[in-house]
Formats: structure tokens, sequence, C-alpha cells
């Protein structure tokens, strides 16, 4: 007659043929994702006579719309520029003086090597930097016709500057400061992978003025140094913007892009602020090739492979799959339904990894692998 023990092996030997990964889901990761506006926005400025403003706008037409904005200019001339219309308002003469200016940017930089350059990022300042540039009676001839100086001052971790302009070689207007405002949004970006290269995730991002944004962001791995975000509408509050399809490259644990938007500010009444860097971040490197997991090519998954034994008055149970990987082993002495205890918490952290375990007193019973749930 055969022991209880060997038919309690027996019976977990078949039951080792049950053992399966169940309820397997896609884990879900945290980057950082911000957008900076390559436009700044410009506040009115009242002159020596008070009854005179100088404004900027991006607004070609007559008598232009007042927005604000300084755009970024139209290569290969104005690549190192930010362009406006400036704006004179003035009750001496019946028409406005409204002519094209080129605010010249201040050398590439970038500081905490993000790939955002520290001219457009709030957390990196400003101090006194002077730049040239020139201003255009002739519209968008591009025909040099007179010449500013700006000298750009602004705090680290303010979104707010100041830009001393100053005029050359016109008598009007020989020099007075502009304020401006950089627009940022930072946040957080939780995503998944839904299946071989295609993430989606959830991004929330607040502005420096206080507006928030909740996006789907829709990604795909081109390679280990490209992603592909797809484009969408974008809404804060009920403003809704819709962006084109862009890649991002990857410069470290950085993903860095340009967004074009079809109107990057609904609450103005000008298409404007269109242009904007996309900066996502991610430090996770679980397999540590040097690949943040954000673009890291999905591996292909190591079947889940167990196996089991006698040694002694014990059982061994063998477990070949994805390293790194929690599973739940849960015993179940009858197959009834919804009675599944788990006796351990595993991570695969060898393979095969080996799990000594007692054979039941019972009169057997069956086992399996679960991936553990947080």
């Amino acid at each position: 007659m055969r022991s209880s023990a060997d038919q309690s092996l027996k019976k977990l030997l078949f039951g080792a043929l049950l053992l399966a990964v169940v309820g397997a889901t896609f884990e879900s990761l945290a980057a950082e994702i911000h957008l900076y506006c390559r436009s700044i926005r410009s506040s009115p400025v009242r002159l020596d006579d008070p009854t005179e403003t100088l404004d900027l706008t991006t607004d070609r037409l007559y008598p232009p719309i007042l927005n604000g904005e300084l755009e970024p200019g139209i290569p290969p001339l104005g690549s190192n520029y930010l362009s406006s219309i400036y704006v004179v308002t003035t009750p001496r003469i019946d028409k406005l003086i409204d002519d094209e200016i080129y605010f010249g940017l201040p050398p590439y930089s970038d500081t905490n090597n993000n790939g955002i350059p520290d001219f457009f990022e709030v957390t990196q300042p400003l101090d006194e930097v002077r730049t040239d540039g020139f201003f255009d009676d002739a519209g968008l001839s591009n025909i040099k016709t007179g010449f500013i100086t700006t000298i750009w001052s602004r705090e680290a971790g303010s979104d707010s500057g100041l830009c001393l302009l100053q005029f050359l070689s016109k008598v009007i207007l020989r020099g007075f400061p502009v304020p401006f405002q950089l627009l940022e949004y930072d946040g957080t970006l939780e995503y998944k992978r839904t299946s071989g290269a295609s993430l989606i995730g959830q991004a929330k991002m607040t502005s420096t003025s206080g507006g928030t944004i909740l996006q789907t962001v829709d990604l795909t791995i081109v390679d280990r140094d490209h992603l592909l975000l797809r484009g969408t509408y974008w809404s804060e509050g009920s403003n809704f913007s819709v962006a084109q399809d862009t890649t991002l490259e990857r410069k470290g644990a950085n993903y860095v892009g340009v967004l074009n938007f079809d109107d990057g500010d609904r609450r103005t009444p000008l298409p404007d602020y269109k242009s904007w860097f996309i900066l996502i971040s991610d430090d996770k490197d679980s397999n540590g090739d040097g690949v943040p997991d954000l673009s890291d090519p999905p591996q292909p998954a190591s079947p889940l492979r167990i196996s089991i034994a006698q040694v002694d008055r014990q059982f061994t149970l063998s477990v070949r799959g994805d390293l790194g990987k929690r599973y739940d082993l849960q015993f179940d002495p009858e197959l009834k339904a919804n009675t599944w205890q788990v006796i351990q918490t595993l991570t695969l952290s060898q393979n095969p990894q080996i799990l000594l375990l007692p054979i039941p007193t019972g009169p057997g019973g069956f086992y399996r692998l679960a991936e553990h749930l947080q």
C-alpha cells in the first residue's frame, strides 16, 4: 500500500500542471513632463508721455490686435531672435507706429543638461544678459533699418523678468523697460506599456500662472533614442488646442522635442503662442543598460516554466521566467472557487529560482503562481 505522503506527492505532481500566471497587468510607471513656450509674453509700457504706450504683438494686420507675444524668429535670419511688431499708440499722430522688431536671444546655454535652453526655463536665472537686435521699417523685407540692444534680467524660480530695450538709431523711444513672462507647465506623467512599443499615459501639469492641464499622452517607441508623440487635442479647462505629431529625442534620461499647436493660448483672439518645447524625464532604468524604461524596447517575455520534485520529506518548486517579477505562490487543497490562499510572495531573482516547501500533511493539494498585485 502506498503511504499518504506518496499519495500527497502524486497529487502535488498533478497539481503542478495547474501552475500559471494569473491576473497579469501592465505596471504603471511615473515620469516628469514639462512644457516650455518658445514665445514670451510682454506687458504694455508707458512712455515718457503717459498718454503714449508701446505694445508688442504678432498680429501683422492693421490695426493690430495686441497680444504681447514675442515669437521665435523665422530662419535663417531670425533663428537667433524673438520677433514681434512694436506698436506705439500716441495722440500726436493719427495712426499707430508699427514696425517689425527682432530681440536678440542670449547665446545658447543649458546649465542642467536637460535639453532646454536656459532662457526659456523658469529655474534658470538671467543676470543682465546683453543681446543685440534690429527693427525693420519695411515690414517683412528683412532689411535692417535700425538697431537695438536688450538687457535681460530674471531671478531663478520666477517666471517674470525685465527686458531693458534701447533703440540705437532712431530718435523715438531711446530706452525703456519691457516686463515679460515665461510660459511653463510642470507635472507628472503616469504611463503604462499597453502592447509592444505602445505607451499610454496621463499627464497632469500646472502652469506658472496657475492653470492645469490634464491630458492623455499617446507615445510610441521608435527606437532606444526616439519617441513618437501622437498629435491630439490638449486642453486647459475649457480651452482646447490641436497638437501635431512630434518626435522626442533622448538626451540621457531626458526626451526633448518641439510641440506645435494650432493655437497655444485660446484666451487671446489670435492663434498665437503656438510653439513649445516638450520635455519628459525618466530616471528609472530597470535593466541597468543606460536607457530609461520609457524608451527601452520591450524584451521578449521569458516563458514561465515550472517543475516539481521530491527531496526527502520536502518537495522543490523550480521557477523560470522574467527576472524582477513578483509572484504569489498560492495553495488550494481541493480547487474550489475563490479558495486560493497565498503562502509565499517571491521576486524572481535568478533562473531557475528554487523553492523548498514541506509536503502537506493532508491528502494533497494544488499550487499556482499569480502575479503579485500591489
